[in-house]
């Protein structure tokens, strides 16, 4: 009887570790993929829709609103990388305001930043990248 005992114990311990094993692998965790952010050419095909300013790289939308669901697009999936409150002067007004800046970094390095007031008055989305010449500016049309 003890050798049936034995057995028994050796097969239920087996089983145990069968099913223990394959618990340990239910708790794995499978990395997801970090969804991928716009690229910079993703980027200026949407902003190249929008009515032109007054230079090549400026372009306008109509309210805050669409300025800010722009702006939303435009990050989704990118890094935020820093947030501060920066001085601003007013070309037309000469006056410094404190305002804050926002800018988050796409997976191409391309980087978008949301400006809460800008130079010639106003809230401005801009974009950076590699070559300056090719940096935009959004603004809000006809804000001062």
């Amino acid at each position: 009887p003890m050798a049936k005992v034995f057995k028994a114990k050796t097969i239920a311990n087996k089983i145990e570790n069968i099913i223990s094993k394959d618990k340990n692998k239910k708790d794995v965790r499978i990395a997801k993929p970090k969804p991928k952010s716009l690229s910079r050419q993703e980027v200026e095909s949407i902003i190249n829709k929008l009515q032109r300013g007054s230079t090549e790289n400026t372009r306008l939308v109509n309210t805050k609103q669409e300025l800010q669901e722009l702006w939303q697009k435009l990050i989704k999936n990118a890094t935020k990388i820093e947030e501060r409150v920066i001085p601003i002067t007013n070309k037309k007004t000469g006056q410094t305001t404190q305002e804050t800046l926002i800018r988050y970094q796409l997976d191409d390095k391309t980087q978008i930043v949301y400006r809460t007031g800008s130079k010639s008055g106003g809230e401005a989305v801009n974009v950076y990248g590699k070559n300056p010449e090719l940096n935009k500016t959004i603004h809000i049309k006809g804000a001062k």
